[in-house]
């Protein structure tokens, strides 16, 4: 669909201001290749990227009310558009497009906020009034359509569709809930879609065959509203079987029949995929013309990071899902068709994910299916599951680290962009940020204050400066390292227990690395003559990510976000490895004995194996800040409490009090 983008209340209108809307509008253009439009009225922006399905020619937006005092940006379809046009109180308007979003300026004149409950169709949209300078920003009832809403550092309000356009100027942004309105007049969000059935435990509504395949028919045929091509996603299953056999059946009477009356249709898999066979049966059947794209794994890797960068989540599910979706989609593009039906959201309304097989009861089954209809603004959408609420001060996790090594560049600008990267990994350590630049040598990090919060700053160093090292993790035994033999002579100018690492070196070289326990990540340089080697602990508990640029430069980062944009490749840094200039590449440290060993050889004994796992926890009671356990009452998370309990008295933590502090989280209706 379109893209928009529309700030509100903008303390600076200059020139400037409207280059930089322009080009945060430009990141949404894939969504809208077709035409570029922006409004601009005093302090106020609304921009649009537009995909052309309605009146390719004229239809362009922002759109406008007959004195152009009323303008709107919108992403969706509005379906009831013809009937609206026809209705008493706007016959009389004049329009002069025929966009179906048009109709939304004259409701408004006419009705003003409410005329929302009139709308049929799924939309995203920002109406601004310039008489009063007030304005609405709408998202449909379950969130089909994304949008956000941010908040600009200067008051100004933001929405966009998508979060890419709102991250580097709102100092906090958040998926805005389906179902909602926000208005400047009534000074924030409040549903609109408030249907009778909503607070109903259980569906009243008898069940009537007839009544739903008439529900079914009319929803596939309004979507056979438009003026470019258009096919159906048929996988071969039931949902989009139904959704083509309707769409066909009707193809003759619609606006789409212009496109000939042929129905294309699309599936994609792997070489063998169920789906391509049983797509094919049902395409065959229905007498559609059907295309069948294939893949391969390779090819899927290959598009990760671009899926990620358009569904902007890490969430594996969804990745996982989007990735033929994107490369069927580009293949689609490519034979000229713009617009697409699918089955999706069926298996959430009507249960038909294996899972909901093992509801209960009729309540805890009408209560699941209907979570794609979130009742309040803090929740989301199933089929908005793309949309991630991010804040300013997110949940830490751990420290964030940024090397990049051997840059061609060493100027300013360089620096910059470092720190820019850097920024980017702020979400892992609020607490304080640090960047050492040596020649073409630079080591970052934004710190989660865990060991002396004060002073354990980073990048940290050996007493002449000359060895430098940012480090993500904990090293468990640093007192008893620095009390060994060959360190007790050495001055630490922190409490950090990470500062061990550059003594370490000195007196060592690589091999130390055998001496930690630890769960950690760290990049560490040697001045004296630029080698550096970076380290991933034994299990790969803490991420590191490795990669290449186009000049040569090595690059090392918690998380793929501050490599993705200057690294020609990059991957994840393999657990048990440490990557050394002075060796040339990768090699794995962690050589346990039992490695090798396809049975286990200890004997079980329980003993043995309290003692390990007693130790295990209490060596993790290392900390100068407040902790608490994860307990979910099941044996995992019950023995670590029950052993940090115990402990507390005697660890780092006991100035926390004596009291340990658990957590656990649920739904309501489990216990």
């Amino acid at each position: 669909m379109c893209g928009i983008l529309a700030v509100l209340g903008c303390v600076d209108n200059s020139q400037a201001t409207r280059s930089r809307i322009i080009k945060l509008s430009r990141r949404l253009r894939h969504r809208g290749p077709d035409w570029s439009g922006l409004h601009c009225y005093e302090d106020c922006y609304l921009a649009h990227e537009r995909l052309a399905i309605m009146d390719p020619i004229s239809g362009d937006q922002p759109l406008y009310s007959e004195d152009k005092t009323v303008v709107v940006t919108v992403n969706g379809e509005i379906y009831n558009h013809k009937a609206l046009r026809e209705s008493e109180s706007l016959k009389s308007h004049k329009y002069h497009t025929g966009s179906d979003c048009e109709v939304l300026a004259h409701l408004y004149e006419e009705h003003g906020e409410e005329f929302i409950n009139m709308l049929d169709g799924m939309f995203a949209f920002v109406l601004l009034d310039t008489k009063d300078k007030s304005y609405i920003a709408v998202r449909d009832a379950i969130g089909v359509i994304p949008l956000y809403i941010g908040w600009g550092l200067d008051g100004s309000v933001w929405f966009a569709s998508e979060m890419k356009a709102l991250s580097d100027d709102c100092e906090q942004f958040m998926a805005f809930p389906p179902g909602h309105i926000y208005s400047s007049k009534q000074g924030g969000l409040r549903r609109w879609y408030n249907p009778p059935w909503f607070s109903e435990l259980v569906p009243s509504t008898p069940y009537d065959p007839l009544v739903l395949r008439d529900t079914f028919e009319k929803a596939v045929i309004k979507r056979l509203m438009t003026d470019v091509p258009f096919g159906v996603l048929l996988s071969g299953g039931l949902d989009s079987s139904l959704v083509a056999s309707v769409a066909i059946r009707h193809l003759e009477k619609s606006d789409a029949r212009q496109w000939g009356s042929k129905l294309h249709t699309f599936c994609i898999g792997l070489k063998g995929s169920p789906d391509l066979k049983a797509g094919k049966e049902v395409a065959d059947y229905l007498g559609t013309r059907h295309h069948e794209l294939h893949f391969t794994v390779q090819e899927g890797i290959d598009a990760i990071e671009e899926v990620i960068y358009h569904v902007e989540t890490y969430d594996v599910t969804t990745i996982r899902a989007s990735t033929p979706m994107f490369l069927m989609s580009r293949k689609i593009k490519s034979l000229g068709v713009k617009m697409v039906l699918s089955g999706e959201g069926s298996d959430e309304i009507f249960g038909g994910y294996l899972y909901f097989h093992k509801a209960p009861n009729k309540k805890e089954l009408h209560e699941e299916t209907s979570r794609i209809f979130p009742q309040d603004s803090t929740s989301q959408s199933k089929l908005g599951s793309r949309c991630v609420l991010y804040c300013r001060h997110h949940p830490s996790t751990m420290c964030g680290i940024l090397a990049v090594l051997g840059c061609v560049d060493n100027s300013q600008a360089t620096r910059s962009r470092i720190i820019k990267l850097s920024r980017r990994l702020r979400h892992r350590g609020p607490d304080w940020s640090g960047l050492h630049c040596y020649e073409d040598c630079y080591l970052a990090h934004e710190r989660l204050a865990i060991i002396d919060p004060i002073s354990g700053d980073q990048p940290l160093y050996s007493e002449d400066k000359t060895v430098v090292v940012t480090v993500n993790g904990e090293i468990y035994n640093h007192k008893a390292l620095r009390e060994s033999e060959s360190l007790k002579s050495h001055k630490y100018h922190t409490g950090s227990d990470c500062e061990v690492l550059a003594h370490l070196y000195e007196e060592h070289g690589e091999e130390f690395i055998n001496m930690l326990d630890g769960m950690f990540a760290f990049v560490l340089l040697d001045t004296k003559d630029k080698s550096y080697i970076a380290v991933r602990d034994a299990i790969g508990v803490i991420p590191l990510y490795i990669g290449w640029g186009l000049d040569g430069s090595v690059w090392f980062a918690s998380e793929m976000k501050a490599l993705s944009d200057d690294c020609e490749q990059f991957m994840a840094f393999p657990p048990g490895h440490i990557y050394s200039s002075k060796q040339g590449g990768l090699r794995r440290w962690y050589n346990p004995p039992w490695f090798s060993e396809l049975v286990p050889s200890t004997p079980y004994d329980p003993l043995v194996l309290r003692d390990t796992f007693e130790k295990a926890v209490i060596k993790r009671l290392m900390t100068d800040v407040p902790f608490g356990v994860l307990l979910s009452g099941g044996l995992d998370s019950s023995l670590v409490a029950s052993v940090a309990i115990r402990h507390l008295e005697k660890s780092d933590a006991r100035q926390w009090g004596s009291k340990l502090h658990t957590f656990c989280i649920g739904l309501k209706q489990l216990v």
